[in-house]
């Protein structure tokens, strides 16, 4: 039987969309994530499983994802707001941050706890 394998997903506002000029989603969120990640999973034999950021969520929600799942991949994207790693998050220019995006940050978080305490592997790919 094939590992289940957790993928997150980023979080495209209708507000980016709309700057892009595709005005038929105006407030509509998408969520997405490069085909890239499932056909490599399905290629080397796992069940890819697309993880969408909630903006909803509690303890028992996230424990039941992590009990779904064999794996945890955790998507590139937009950096992590510093407060997570103790620091100040200043000016972008200066720092040459990406957009932040707290619900991604915070709902990773708590996976990333959940799999911890599991035991799953994880593995995380660029996110500054």
């Amino acid at each position: 039987m094939s590992k289940i394998i957790g993928i997150t997903t980023t979080l495209n506002r209708s507000d980016r969309i709309i700057k892009q000029g595709i005005k038929y989603l105006n407030e509509i969120d998408l969520v997405n994530v490069s085909s890239d990640y499932s056909n490599a999973i399905s290629a080397s034999g796992g069940t890819p499983m697309l993880l969408p950021i909630l903006e909803y969520y509690d303890h028992e929600i996230i424990e039941r994802i992590i009990e779904g799942i064999d794996g945890l991949l955790l998507t590139g994207g937009e950096d992590i707001d510093p407060k997570f790693y103790n620091e100040k998050r200043g000016n972008f220019n200066t720092y040459a941050l990406m957009e932040i995006d707290i619900e991604r940050d915070t709902f990773e978080l708590a996976l990333i706890k959940a799999a911890v305490f599991h035991k799953l592997p994880i593995l995380g790919i660029c996110r500054v």
